[in-house]
Order: C-alpha cells, then structure tokens, then sequence
C-alpha cells in the first residue's frame, strides 16, 4: 500500500514539475522566439506588438498609444483612458485629444489609447478587467458600436454572448487566464473557427466584401450582439466606479448617405473626403448597408438609454456629426477634419463640465 501511495505522489510531483517547466521555462522562450514581451501580455491577449508604428499611429511599449504609465498613479495627475476600435486609435486621436485637453488644464495630464482597431466592446471590457484597471484612471471615454456588428454573423446555434465564437482570446476562464499554455493550447489547437464567421465572410475571392453575394449566416444570430453589447457597456460602468473613476460614454458617429453604393463608394463620388485612403473601407466590411444603418442606430440608442438610467457623463457625437459627410473618410473613419472636430467636442465637454479643474 505504501509503495502504490508512493508511486501516485511521484506522478502528481512529477505532473506539477512537468507543468511548471512547461510554463516557466518552455513558454518564455516560446515568447521570446515570437518575440512577444511578456506573461501578462500574452494572458491579456488584446494588446498590440508593442514599439511598432501603425500608419501614423505609435504604438507604445505597453501595447497601447498615448502615455507609458506607472502602475502608481503621481500625486496631483489627471489620468484619462480612452476605449473603442480604429475610430479612437485612428490619426494619432488619442495623442491629438491629450495635448488638447493639456491645454485647458494647469494640472499634469497622462492620457491612454486603449483603442485598437477591429476591436469590440468585449475586448474593452477584457483590457478593462485584466488590465487597465489597476491604473487609476480619474476618466474613461467609452466609444463602442460599429465592430460589435461583426459578431452577428454567424448560425444561430453557433452564437456565444461572450463572442467567443469569433476570436479565441474572448474565452476566460481561470486557467486560461493564468497559464501561457493552456492560452497558446487552445488558442492553436482546441478553439475551432466557425465556418462562417465575420473573417471567412469578407474575405476571399468571392466574398461581399468585394461583390460576391450575401451569405447565409450574414446577422444569422438576428442581432444578438444588442444585448452583449448593452451588458458589456454597462459592466464597464460598474468596472469603472468600482475604480473611483468616471465613466463617459459617446455615441457613435457615423454617415451612409441613401445613395450609397459600393461602386459610388470606390469611385469617390459621395463626399466623403479621405485623398490619401486613410483607413478606407467601404460600408460592407460589416454588412449589408441596411443593416450597419439599422444596428448602429440601436446601439446608439442603447447607449443613450444607459446614460440616461446609470446617470453615466455622455457625449452624442452621433448627433453633433454623423451629419456632416465632410467629416468622414468612409462610412465610420473620421478623416482629419473630423478628428479634429472630435477633439474638440470632447475637449469643449471636459472644460464645460470643469472635469480637469481637480484630479479629487
């Protein structure tokens, strides 16, 4: 009896050992091969190659743009993180927001681009929780709507209110939270790609995207993704609170004119303004142009209903632009007269509202 006792102890000693070289010693070299920084940014998993340019926009050696922050916030420093897809990280928006804001504040000022393009509401709650929360930010910008809208195209049965359906990374749990190897595992290997989902859909040959025909699953999930979305936001909010820092929300901003066409669209004739194609796309890289008009419109109805119940600060930048079609590149992208005229509706806000008249 004692010899089998013995024999179970060596094999769980051995498994944890086997285990802990596997993740201490085999995946950091894996890391460092992949030339990938860290654990933490690999667990994270929605951070950007660090120390890399993005067209005109740096990326920083955490992941994000904007500032590099200590975890230990200065005394007497206004902290300001901005979350949402390419709108944010677009055109240098969040190093162009925080010189504006600079200029209306005596008090020192560190600003945060956690924007990334392609990015959902699920990824800002991701950063958010795992990551950017322990940096004491006084004000989060909350810009979420468009890439959401990906999430829907999917079958019905295939549908998850996390999203994990569409990216890997979405999956949490606790060990895919804390080990490289199981995330590297499942990420390669255990995670299957639908076979319609967002990518396959607008890719290839003869995708929509470049005149093929509709898809099946094309919003196969009937927008599903409103109340992910409305739960995300408002856990965001809870998030931020919880922190001590004032959430702000702002509706999304954008313009598909009524006679919109893929090829009036590629041939410049529809006013948007964009002669470098900045980020150019056209409105069927998320769907049919009825639909993208359809679900932005609820979801900025979502947000303004969240704002108006949680008594959350808000910006309706859907209001104050989404009219003019001078402001954009394409459909969603502010070119940069309209970045310019975001900055300065976000800045006129902070300074009419007095949110930098104190870092308390």
């Amino acid at each position: 009896m004692k010899t089998h006792i013995e024999k179970i102890a060596l094999v769980i000693v051995s498994t944890v050992l086997s285990l802990a070289l596997a993740e201490y010693l085999v995946a950091p070299l894996v890391l460092s091969i992949r030339g990938q920084l860290s654990r933490s940014y690999v667990l994270l998993s929605v951070a950007a190659k660090p120390n890399v340019l993005v067209d005109d926009t740096i990326i920083n050696s955490q992941g994000f743009t904007g500032d590099v922050l200590s975890e230990q916030k200065p005394s007497h420093t206004n902290r300001i993180l901005t979350l949402g897809g390419s709108v944010m990280f677009n055109r240098r928006m969040t190093e162009r927001l925080g010189l504006s804001l600079k200029r209306i504040t005596s008090i020192p000022l560190e600003i945060q681009g956690g924007a990334l393009r392609a990015h959902t509401s699920q990824d800002s709650l991701i950063k958010y929780k795992f990551h950017f929360h322990s940096f004491n930010f006084n004000y989060v910008l909350i810009y979420e709507g468009i890439n959401d809208l990906w999430m829907n195209h999917i079958s019905p049965d295939r549908f998850e209110a996390d999203y994990s359906h569409a990216r890997p990374w979405y999956r949490r749990n606790i060990v895919l939270n804390n080990s490289v190897v199981a995330r590297y595992l499942y990420n390669d290997f255990l995670w299957s790609r639908p076979t319609c989902d967002f990518e396959n859909l607008f890719s290839g040959r003869n995708s929509y995207l470049r005149g093929g025909p509709l898809p099946s699953c094309h919003n196969g999930a009937s927008f599903r993704a409103y109340d992910s979305f409305s739960r995300n936001v408002k856990y965001l909010i809870d998030l931020i609170r919880a922190d001590h820092g004032v959430p702000i929300l702002i509706t999304f901003a954008f313009n598909v004119p009524p006679n919109y066409s893929r090829q009036a669209f590629q041939a410049d004739e529809l006013g948007y303004v964009n002669p470098t194609h900045y980020d150019k796309w056209p409105v069927e890289l998320w769907g049919a142009p009825s639909y993208v008009k359809e679900g932005v419109r609820e979801q900025n109805r979502i947000i303004r209903r969240i704002a108006s119940e949680e008594r959350v600060l808000f910006i309706d930048m859907d209001k104050q632009v989404s009219g003019t079609i001078r402001m954009f590149g394409d459909p969603v992208h502010p070119n940069e007269e309209g970045v310019e005229e975001f900055v300065k509706i976000i800045t006129n806000f902070f300074a009419s509202n007095g949110l930098l008249a104190t870092n308390e």
